[in-house]
């Protein structure tokens, strides 16, 4: 029997509207209308954040907090949109970033320290069955990078935003099964899971 890990974006935040680099404290926008999942679990785990734990509670999910899975740190940006960045700190810096995935000028982690973290969480063995993940939107295109075998250097080349999940199933060595907006992967009767096993989330 496969392990499965589906990771989902957190709900959508002021920085996700705007294209910033959240604060570690920002909360969820209220505007979102969460629902139940109700899909059988072996586990879940969530990022440190709040806005993961707030996403989590929405969807009546008791998930684990694991630093493993908290978003980038971006060091003194964290809270900066783009043009702040650019204003307090110079447009060739945020270059720097866009173009070259080992940069940490901002005192934090690079694209590729990410990388490597989200590739260990990905090695951590797990129960066979689905193991439900709550992240920032990053992580979780980060987890398809790894899961793929493709640098960090690809991310830009992934789009995942808040609240969607992308499912993948094996490890250690991960193939993609699928990726959904929301609300499709709350979808109560997956085969896999019936077959699998595990706890219903209500």
């Amino acid at each position: 029997m496969a392990s499965r890990l589906l990771l989902i974006g957190h709900a959508p935040t002021p920085a996700t509207r705007i294209s910033a680099f959240p604060a570690n404290d920002e909360p969820i926008d209220q505007s979102w209308d969460p629902r139940p999942l109700a899909r059988r679990t072996q586990l879940a785990e969530r990022g440190p954040e709040s806005r993961c734990a707030a996403t989590a509670l929405g969807l009546q999910v008791e998930a684990s907090l694991d630093n493993g899975w908290a978003d980038l740190d971006a060091g003194r940006w964290r809270g900066h949109s783009l043009d702040q960045v650019v204003e307090a700190y110079g447009g060739d810096e945020l270059g720097q970033w866009f173009t070259d995935p080992s940069y940490a000028g901002h005192g934090g982690e690079s694209r590729d320290d990410l990388l490597a973290r989200v590739t260990h969480q990905l090695q951590v063995e797990r129960p066979p069955g689905l193991t439900i993940v709550i992240s920032s939107p990053l992580v979780v295109r980060s987890a398809l990078l790894a899961a793929l075998g493709l640098p960090a250097r690809a991310l830009a080349q992934v789009s995942a935003g808040p609240l969607d999940g992308v499912e993948i199933t094996g490890g250690p060595v991960w193939s993609l099964r699928r990726l959904q907006p929301y609300p499709q992967w709350l979808q109560a009767h997956d085969a896999a899971d019936d077959r699998d096993g595990g706890r219903a989330q209500s």
